[in-house]
This record gives structure tokens, sequence and C-alpha cells, in this order.
């Protein structure tokens, strides 16, 4: 069976240009200085904030027991070489294709624990997947993905009653999270842009003409925080794990 990966931030690595497009406009150049200033001076303390908001991503505090979250990122469904081939070589013969709507899976990285995390929106069904201690952990990677990770997914082809089957954006084009516990690595693809709740939306992100002069200082600063979150994610990973950040 194959699965179809329903991601809303599947549009993530296209994200920043579009932002970056905004900053021509003198007023949202002053709101996102203010922006600025409020990450660059207390990222942490911006972040708790919003983990601790009901409405963005108190749910994930509330699923890990975590009091401490410094980071956190979108994934695809974790998935191998050999579960993606018979996943696609399924659904080729059965023609049957299952879609996770609303589910989304997470890497919610605490102070000493790496939660991976799948949630269903629709259901409001939740369930830790895995826990990566930080004692046992060797070092962490985050690296490009590239066109052979591309394998490790469902494979896009043309279904019958029209569109394509697939599980969201090709894996080159999101960033590799490379977890070594000894002889052992985890492989996670992340978008680099994240969407939670009522504040980290896709519509107030992807705000420009008209609308832009509609965003206050807070929505300027959510709009930053949705590939600021992911980016400094990846940062603190590489940082803290002794690896690589490509």
């Amino acid at each position: 069976m194959l699965w179809v990966i329903v991601v809303i931030a599947v549009v993530a690595y296209t994200m920043k240009d579009k932002i970056a497009g905004m900053f021509s406009d003198p007023e949202y150049t002053r709101k996102s200085n203010l922006a600025n200033e409020k990450i660059n001076g207390d990222y942490q303390g911006v972040l708790t904030e919003y983990v601790n908001d009901k409405n963005t991503f108190k749910f994930l505090k509330d699923i890990t027991g975590e009091k401490d979250i410094k980071g956190i990122v979108i994934c695809k469904k974790q998935r191998s070489l050999a579960s993606a081939m018979t996943g696609v070589a399924a659904a080729a013969i059965s023609g049957v294709v299952t879609v996770e709507v609303g589910t989304k899976y997470w890497l919610v990285i605490g102070k000493d624990t790496i939660y991976n995390v799948q949630t269903d929106t629709e259901t409001n069904a939740w369930e830790v997947l895995k826990t990566f201690k930080k004692s046992e952990i060797e070092k962490i990677d985050v690296k490009k993905g590239n066109v052979m990770d591309d394998l490790k997914q469902a494979q896009k082809f043309d279904l019958s009653g029209g569109g394509k089957s697939g599980d969201g954006a090709d894996n080159s084009k999101l960033k590799k999270v490379v977890i070594t516990l000894g002889d052992k690595k985890e492989e996670f693809f992340c978008y680099e842009a994240i969407f939670a709740g009522t504040t980290l939306t896709q519509k107030k992100a992807m705000s420009r003409g008209a609308d832009l002069k509609k965003l206050s200082e807070k929505d300027v600063l959510e709009t930053m925080l949705t590939y600021t979150i992911p980016q400094k994610t990846f940062e603190l990973l590489a940082q803290e794990y002794n690896g690589t950040l490509e």
C-alpha cells in the first residue's frame, strides 16, 4: 500500500524567496526590523512563548511532556528504501492509494531528548513514534537531500482516475537530518518552513501586495518564524550534537 502524505508545508522550500520579496515595502521593512530584533535578542524566549501557546505548539509540549523545547521541525513519515519500494509495487498492482489527510510528523528537540511525533488533526490522535536520548547520540548531521534520496519515498506515478501519487515534496529538495547512534543511523527528511495552529499559517506567510499592508507587527513576526524556527532548529542540532550543517 502506498501512503501519500499530504503536508501543508510541501511548499516550504520556496517560502524564503517569496517572503524575501516583501522587504521592498518600507512599512514591512520597519516591522521586519522590529521582528528581527526580537528574534535575535531572545530567540529561545520567543520560541517558548509559542510553545506555551495553545493555538501554536502547546499540543507538542503536552504530548511529549517536555518542559524545555528548544527546536521544532516538520518532517516526512520515516521510510526506508525497502518500504518505499514495497509500497510502490503494492499500489501499482492493486491501484489502491491511501491518503493520510491531516497527518503530520514532527521532530521536537528537548533538553536531553529528541522526539519523533505523529499527529492527526482530523481525529486529534497522536503518537510518539521514537525518542532519542542525548546521551546515546554520537552526532547529528543536517544535509541537503540529493536525487538518490528520492528513492526513499513513495514514488510518483499517474493514477488511472487522474492526478499523481506520491508523498509530498521530493526528498532531494528537503533537509536530511541524520542521527548517528553508534553503528546505526536514523534519517528524517524535514521541511524548511513550519506551519502550526492559527498563528503560524501558510496564508499569513504568503501574504503580499495589498494584503501586505494589513499585516500587524505580530503578523510579521509570525511570518518570519515560519522559516526561522526550522533554520534555528537545524543549526541547534548540528552545533549541540557535534555534526555538520549544509
